[in-house]
């Protein structure tokens, strides 16, 4: 294995089996991040 000192990884807030997945191991789940993004066409007019 190589030298991992970080995983990071997102989840979608409804996807419940996912975070009940990622609960049984000691992980953070941090609840504050919202993910945004401009698509090409949304950039133009920006």
């Amino acid at each position: 294995m190589e030298k991992v000192r970080r995983m990071e990884w997102q989840v979608l807030d409804w996807n419940e089996p996912a975070i009940n997945f990622y609960k049984k191991y000691p992980s953070h789940l941090d609840g504050e991040w919202i993910n945004c993004k401009l698509t090409d066409k949304e950039l133009v007019s920006f």
